[in-house]
């Protein structure tokens, strides 16, 4: 990604809330960092803590097994506050790994959406690679894949797991130059 992304989750009238006002009986720990902030807030952000107080309602803090590069895990809490937050480049992948861990989906998607990188045949399979790992949709990058199979270098192809070429192998749409590169990928696979 070459260009910074604006996130907002969306939700009306959050930003007028004073999230000094709360309590904050709720922390976030991340590489030992701790963030605290109120439950109302930490459910909003999370999906995963918001499932974990209707388990537990008593549950005071969430673990994140990943390293806290610049403090970029304020801007989730910026978020939860209702404010718009803009993430760099250099910061996207340690921000789609947190949203992942937070389970949530509609930061994921709203990055992706504004991604704006081609997809391309040197692309198209880490794309679908990435958009696997986080639960998220890849239609689009899925039918370039296929109508542009014989064209993507093996090495990228085999980035992706094996249900995905398989399914792509399998399209009606599926569209190779020459049998012989598709004996060569079944042959590494």
């Amino acid at each position: 990604m070459s260009k910074n992304i604006t996130l907002s989750l969306g939700v009306e009238n959050l930003s007028f809330l004073d999230p000094q006002a709360f309590e904050k009986d709720f922390s976030f720990i991340v590489s030992g960092s701790i963030y605290k902030c109120n439950r109302f807030f930490a459910d909003l952000i999370s999906p995963k803590v918001a499932q974990m107080h209707r388990n537990d309602p008593t549950a005071s803090q969430f673990i994140i097994k990943a390293p806290d590069k610049g403090s970029y895990f304020m801007k989730f809490l910026k978020l939860s506050y209702g404010e718009t937050v803009t993430i760099t480049p250099n910061a996207m992948q340690y921000i789609l790994k947190i949203a992942s861990e937070l389970g949530n989906t509609t930061i994921l998607k709203s990055i992706y959406d504004q991604d704006q990188r081609d997809i391309t045949v040197d692309t198209v399979m880490q794309l679908i690679s990435e958009k696997t790992s986080y639960g998220l949709n890849f239609r689009k990058e899925y039918k370039f894949a296929v109508h542009h199979f014989s064209e993507i270098p093996l090495k990228s192809v085999l980035q992706v797991d094996l249900d995905t070429i398989s399914n792509i192998l399998c399209d009606e749409d599926l569209c190779i130059d020459n049998e012989d590169w598709l004996f060569e990928l079944i042959r590494q696979i």
